[in-house]
């Protein structure tokens, strides 16, 4: 990124951005729009020296990351304690701190070059209300413990495997927002059934789909009900 020199979208970025943001029934003002495009600036200068993405082109990097990102916007409440587990370069959860500034936010990553990248982020752009934790997933730590209201992840090999691991941090009747990205259709009736011996409770499973695509994609809301059960 060039020195002295303020990120932009272009104009039809802008307008895609826009509009995606009306649809969701969001706003963004001039301060979280410049935030974002600084963000993404970030993301492709460090990509190149470290593989924080397999997306390059920076209309794809706004789609695919940026405005899937913002697909949660509008599922949070006004005082929820989020926790972005496995955030990797930062998606959804820096891109939910930069909309949702009134917000604590933290993200989890377990790989330190991941974390250090998060970090630059979160100072350039003045985050105060983020903070990084350098921290694998499974790993015992009681100051975590039903610390959080609310925990999202994305692009997970495992939706079960994945609630397994992040049950311990969700506080009772915790919410868990799971994007399950470009997936075969869901059974929802078999999906509750199995998450429930994990003492999650599924809510629902709702499609959506991102600008100039034609592949669905899809969000599954949980409530922790309780405790694993035993088996």
């Amino acid at each position: 990124m060039k020195a002295n020199v303020t990120p932009r979208w272009e104009a039809n970025e802008a307008r895609l951005l826009g509009a995606w943001c009306a649809s969701l029934g969001i706003h963004l003002d001039e301060r979280q729009r410049e935030q974002l495009a600084i963000y993404r600036a970030l993301l492709l200068d460090w990509n190149r020296r470290m593989n924080l993405t397999a997306i390059v082109d920076p209309q794809e990097v706004l789609v695919k990351h940026f405005l899937d990102s913002l697909t949660l916007a509008p599922h949070l409440g006004d005082s929820e304690h989020l926790v972005d587990v496995g955030s990797g370069a930062g998606f959804p959860g820096l891109v939910l701190t930069c909309a949702r500034p009134d917000l604590d936010v933290t993200l989890i990553e377990s790989r330190a070059k991941k974390v250090g990248f998060l970090e630059h982020v979160r100072r350039t752009l003045n985050l105060k209300r983020c903070r990084i934790l350098y921290h694998r997933l499974g790993e015992k730590d009681p100051a975590l413990a039903g610390t959080f209201s609310l925990v999202v992840f994305r692009a997970v090999r495992s939706l079960l495997a994945m609630l397994k691991l992040v049950g311990p941090y969700v506080c009772l009747e915790g919410r868990a927002i799971a994007m399950l990205g470009q997936t075969a259709a869901i059974n929802e009736a078999t999906l509750r059934e199995s998450v429930r011996g994990l003492g999650w409770e599924l809510l629902s499973v709702k499609p959506y789909t991102l600008p100039q695509s034609a592949r669905q994609r899809q969000l599954a809301f949980l409530r922790k009900a309780g405790p694993e059960r035993s088996t």
